[in-house]
């Protein structure tokens, strides 16, 4: 079997296609998902050559571009398990007893260890201004929570073995991966730091010069209007001229020296670490609510669940009076008095009759 025919047959195996090998031609039954991205019928002939009722899957063709596209548009993953890391449920206990909500009382309740399950997600970046750089981020995600496991790629380095991929799902670390590669642009932003100030030192003496250049042009006209060589209107185009003119280079210096950072994910590890599920039964007011929170077991500390209202992190949440939403301070930046919930008016707007007949 030649290369792009292997190459396809062992894709469409990953992909659970039913797939036959004889000689030059594969004949393959893809599952209706995989037919329709990959736009192929359900049932197909491959080949190499001019087989009979057969599609080529030569050097140059389509269909490889196509399988090749596939392969490459796919984030790795990879399973695996925590090693050597012990996680007491007395510590994560002690760890839920000084947690804070900003509005309410709680008593912690039962501890359980489990297996929190992580996406750790690596991307690389490139920051663009009048220059760029370029490196490599990774973040750590809670598949429980969906928040970030701050300092948890630091505790896992090393201690990592490989499991099947049975223990998590495509599909759960595809939620998580939204998340973390935000993440990781807020640390490309701070690794970028530097880089930033570099441009903004620049941008401001190029700036300076700019302004300077268009000061002397000023100063030239005045000196050719008071000694009568220019008439009072040619005075006044050429000031709105150089006004315009300085606007626009003012722009474009702008536009030279914008800040970007782009990131894309290169590949992923989920992990299973040993973790502990605690009860904490919130009241507020008339109102409770049993909340879980998982204490992670490789950074010895409480993930912070996640805000009802952006999905961040809520590391000192509040409670709302009507729902108990908890909510992060960016969207609940005061906890006196009654709270203006964002979770519960989106709620509300998605549960209104629409007005379109």
């Amino acid at each position: 079997m030649m290369e792009p025919l292997a190459f396809a047959h062992e894709l469409l195996l990953r992909e659970d296609a039913l797939v036959e090998s004889s000689g030059s031609v594969i004949e393959a039954i893809l599952p209706k998902p995989l037919s329709e991205r990959m736009k192929l019928p359900e049932h197909v002939l491959l080949s190499e050559t001019d087989a009979p009722g057969a599609l080529c899957i030569g050097y140059g063709t389509e269909i490889l571009d196509r399988f090749i596209a596939a392969t490459t548009s796919r984030m790795p993953i990879v399973w695996t398990k925590l090693e050597g890391v012990s996680c007491s449920p007395d510590a994560a206990l002690k760890r839920a007893a000084a947690w804070t909500f900003r509005n309410g009382v709680f008593s912690v309740g039962s501890a359980r260890p489990c297996a929190g399950r992580r996406l750790w997600l690596h991307a690389a970046y490139t920051l663009r201004a009048d220059e760029r750089r370029e490196g490599l981020v990774s973040a750590a995600i809670c598949l429980k929570s969906g928040v970030w496991v701050e300092g948890f790629e630091e505790a896992a380095v090393g201690k990592l073995e490989p499991v099947p991929a049975s223990v998590s799902s495509h599909e759960e670390a595809a939620k998580a991966a939204h998340t973390a590669l935000a993440v990781c642009e807020l640390l490309a932003r701070h690794q970028g730091s530097s880089f930033v100030e570099s441009m903004e030192r620049r941008l401001e003496r190029d700036r300076e010069r700019l302004l300077g250049y268009f000061a002397d042009l000023e100063r030239e006209l005045k000196r050719r209007a008071s000694r009568g060589r220019l008439s009072p209107a040619d005075v006044e185009a050429k000031r709105q001229a150089l006004a315009a003119d300085r606007e626009a280079k003012l722009s474009a210096l702008a536009s030279r020296y914008a800040f970007k950072v782009d990131a894309h994910p290169v590949g992923a590890v989920v992990v299973e670490a040993p973790a502990v599920i605690i009860e904490l039964r919130l009241r507020r007011r008339k109102a409770e609510k049993i909340i879980e929170v998982e204490y992670d077991g490789a950074t010895r500390r409480l993930i912070p669940v996640a805000c009802d209202g952006c999905g961040d992190a809520a590391q000192r949440p509040v409670a709302c009076d009507d729902a108990m939403h908890l909510l992060c301070e960016t969207c609940a930046p005061r906890s006196e008095g009654r709270i203006s919930c964002v979770a519960c008016l989106r709620r509300k707007n998605n549960n209104s009759p629409s007005e379109a007949m």
